[in-house]
């Protein structure tokens, strides 16, 4: 074994009765830093931000409502710990409703690194959990308003509890802990909580011909245990006369968008194919190597738990491949068993021994192309910025300077076949730009993708008294910002009419592309005008008509 090899050892050793705390301190640093710093950003944000306002306001913690109508769209598990955070903090704000989708993120990297110790070793189950935490999805997730580190956090935790029960023939009360995990996985994000790990357990039990053990996974004794979690929310629901809560979301948003009419969002088949490269970076240009490393895959997947993961990432990337609704986001959950791959390739590479043949090859190519990218941006970078946007410069010089040490120590250590110092570069690389993004580049980027201009321009301009509308959305992104528990929507030229007719002065609301739509320039005043995203958005104001 050669002397880097030992010192990577070790490095790696010394370290070993702290793993998960210097995952939590990566990971806090992260996801946490900067958490409120940015307002919430359309679409999507400032639905939920509103549908947390309007719950903690009125004391609701039983139905989520939007725009003074049910909100069908997700389960209640995520709204009743964003408002706990609320209560704790004294009010609803960017910070306590975010709050839960980082403490998610970092629960499935701790989760990722528990895997690993106990399936593999912990040298390899802290690598997952640094791969994990700096992939650019689980990055941007657990920083983002969104369900879906939670989601993923629970189903992972249950399918680890469930292995770990099953392969390592652990205590049984593990199936138990399992179903319970899935159960709050369906209270955050419905019906796929029960489908996803239910999928990737009949496939791998169908691989191993293990079929006669299905009774000692006590699948009677799961059944109660989620029963008991998810029928009380839902009984109250029904005894509230909520049902169309329950039929929209079941309906609607579950059997009709996945597979019959969606509401949006329709890609073709092969749209996870090129989105899951993009969302595992950085470490994506270490699959190509990890996959030729393990050749021939047939004899790995021999090994049960190599199997169960590629059951799991199967199981996930063919359900949504077959659902005619895709976001990327939706792959979030098999990231882990991604991570492990590369992590198990990766404690190969630290012993030292690998450093060779086509494998390795393949992995420096890629490596210095990466580290050779990140220089040139960072060399670039600045000059680009100042050109185009001034005001970001003195961020982007902090970034700039990460970028350029980093990748300069990376290209240096991979040159000497020093893998834990090239190791500790990228990390520290990723980790410095993280921090300069989450403090400074993120939050300047509130003018183009915030709503809080024109929200807080309807509440500061438009008296309480005042009827304020918006032509021809369903997004209510104006809401929260506003204030303003119901923006009614406006659905056509014609309706709009009719309210003018009515004598009432009225604001309303309206995309640049409608703006044509409703009539002669002059019959409205502009009052402000602001880019939210991809679109630009009017206030217009429609004077009353005189008798």
């Amino acid at each position: 074994m050669t002397s880097a090899a030992i010192n990577s050892h070790s490095a790696i050793d010394q370290y070993s009765s702290a793993y998960s705390l210097v995952l939590t301190a990566v990971a806090g640093l992260l996801f946490f830093p900067g958490l409120g710093a940015r307002d919430f950003w359309a679409p999507g944000e400032p639905i939920y931000g509103e549908v947390i306002r309007v719950m903690f306001e009125k004391n609701n913690w039983l139905v989520p409502m939007l725009n003074g109508q049910l909100y069908a769209d997700k389960p209640i598990l995520y709204f009743w710990l964003a408002l706990v955070t609320a209560k704790l903090a004294g009010g609803v704000n960017e910070w306590t409703v975010r709050l839960p989708a980082a403490l998610g993120g970092l629960g499935l990297v701790l989760m990722t690194y528990q895997f690993g110790k106990i399936f593999f070793d912990r040298q390899t189950g802290f690598l997952a959990g640094l791969t994990l935490a700096t992939t650019s999805r689980v990055f941007w997730e657990s920083r983002f308003l969104r369900l879906d580190t939670l989601l993923a956090f629970f189903l992972w935790a249950g399918f680890f509890c469930f292995l770990k029960a099953w392969l390592k023939e652990a205590d049984k009360r593990l199936f138990l802990l399992a179903y319970f995990c899935f159960a709050l996985a369906t209270l955050t994000k419905g019906p796929i909580g029960l489908a996803l790990p239910g999928l990737a357990i009949v496939i791998c039990v169908a691989m191993t011909g293990r079929w006669q053990d299905i009774k000692q996974m006590r699948p009677i004794a799961g059944l109660i245990v989620m029963v008991a979690v998810l029928a009380p929310w839902l009984l109250l629901v029904h005894l509230r006369d909520e049902d169309q809560w329950i039929t929209d979301f079941i309906w609607i948003h579950n059997v009709q968008n996945y597979a019959l009419r969606p509401i949006g969002h329709v890609r073709p088949f092969y749209y996870y194919l090129y989105n899951l490269p993009p969302d595992f970076l950085p470490w994506t240009v270490l699959v190509p190597g990890a996959l030729v490393f393990y050749y021939p895959w047939k004899a790995r997947l021999r090994e049960p738990v190599t199997l169960a993961l590629f059951c799991w990432f199967a199981a996930i990337f063919l359900f949504f491949t077959a659902s005619k609704s895709k976001i990327a986001y939706y792959l979030l959950p098999l990231l882990p068993s991604l991570a492990l791959l590369i992590a198990s390739y990766l404690r190969a590479l630290l012993s030292g021994t690998e450093l060779n043949g086509v494998h390795w090859r393949c992995t420096a190519a890629l490596s210095y192309f990466l580290s050779c990218s990140l220089l040139a941006g960072g060399i670039a970078l600045p000059f680009i910025i100042h050109r185009m946007e001034p005001g970001l410069f003195g961020w982007v010089l902090p970034m700039a300077l990460v970028l350029i040490a980093g990748s300069g120590g990376m290209m240096v250590f991979l040159g000497q076949r020093i893998m834990h110092s090239f190791l500790g570069s990228f990390i520290a690389l990723l980790v410095g730009a993280s921090l300069v993004s989450s403090l400074g580049v993120l939050p300047y980027l509130d003018r183009y993708k915030s709503p809080r201009p024109v929200g807080e321009f309807v509440k500061n301009h438009a008296s309480s008294a005042a009827s304020v509308y918006v032509f021809q959305s369903t997004m209510s992104d104006f809401n929260y910002y506003a204030q303003r528990e119901k923006i009614p929507v406006i659905g056509s030229k014609v309706e709009l009419a009719k309210l003018r007719e009515a004598n009432a002065q009225l604001y309303l609301l309206i995309k640049d592309k409608d703006l044509n739509d409703v009539g002669p320039r002059q019959n409205y005043d502009i009052v402000t005008e602001q880019r939210v995203g991809e679109r630009k958005w009017y206030l217009l104001r429609a004077p009353a008509k005189v008798s």
